[in-house]
């Protein structure tokens, strides 16, 4: 007695031989059809691009010159404007008072700092013309401190009246000032760079690290007249915003000063800021 052959069950299928002559030719136009998508969806992704990301999602830098030109804009209306008798009018409304520093009324550190176009710049080069407001900031990085940059550079006719100029001091290199020039615009007055803030420890608005003490910087603007000597300082956590204080300092050290402004006693004196260095008013000088 035979026993009847069993279809295997390995496949799904059914063995070739029991395909009929309608099932083959279905099989062979889905085979068909499925080569024929394979190549269209190939040829797709060569040709097709892939849409791009929603500006939102994409990588942006800080517009650190917009933020600084807004916060000059907070801290004051406009630029000055008007006779420089006028600016300098009422005197105890706007006067800050010089903080104690070590230089103050004694002759300063010179220095020569190369600017955005790699020429060295000396200290005592300005002096020979004039007075100088030097100015430390962080660097291009903080709008903050590029604020006072604008500031100054939008008043620069008045020091510049006043026989003056400004210097300002980062530790940014002339390669990266130049490129911010070459985007946002020059700044009005010579911008210097000291890489390694070794002019910043000289005036105490850089303090190095050492044991287990980080380094720290200080924003420092100060005035120096034109034998060399400290005449006006300020320092701390802030950009000093105050034009009015510096060109009435710079009026008075050279004999410009309107009559009746004199000021015996300035009626405002900024604070100390937190964590002054006492380098500023208590150190020795550096050799």
């Amino acid at each position: 007695m035979s026993i009847p052959a069993v279809p295997s069950t390995d496949s799904p299928l059914p063995a070739n031989d029991a395909l009929s002559t309608g099932q083959k030719l279905f099989f062979g136009f889905l085979a068909v059809v499925a080569a024929g998508l394979g190549v269209w969806l190939a040829w797709r992704s060569v040709h097709t691009r892939l849409p791009e990301l929603p500006t939102m999602l994409q990588p942006t830098q800080p517009d650190v010159a917009g933020q600084a030109k807004q916060y000059v804009r907070e801290r004051k209306t406009e630029p000055l404007k008007g006779p420089l008798e006028a600016i300098l009018a009422h005197p105890h409304d706007y006067f800050v008072k010089s903080k104690a520093h070590l230089y103050l009324g004694k002759p300063v550190p010179r220095f020569e700092l190369m600017d955005h176009l790699g020429r060295l710049q000396k200290l005592d080069d300005f002096l020979q013309k004039g007075p100088v407001v030097l100015v430390f900031y962080y660097g291009y990085h903080c709008d903050h401190c590029v604020s006072q940059l604008f500031d100054l550079s939008e008043d620069i006719a008045y020091f510049h009246q006043l026989g003056a100029e400004v210097i300002a001091v980062s530790a940014d290199e002339p390669e990266l000032t130049r490129e911010r020039y070459a985007k946002h615009g020059p700044i009005a007055f010579p911008v210097l760079s000291d890489p390694k803030n070794q002019v910043a420890e000289k005036y105490g608005t850089y303090i190095a690290p050492r044991q287990n003490l980080a380094e720290f910087l200080f924003h420092g603007t100060f005035i120096i007249d034109r034998q060399g000597k400290m005449i006006w300082a300020d320092y701390g956590d802030e950009p000093f915003m105050g034009n009015k204080t510096l060109l009435y300092e710079l009026a008075r050290i050279e004999g410009k000063l309107p009559p009746g402004l004199e000021l015996k006693e300035p009626a405002t004196t900024a604070p100390p800021p937190a964590g002054t260095a006492p380098t500023l008013s208590e150190s020795k000088p550096p050799q």
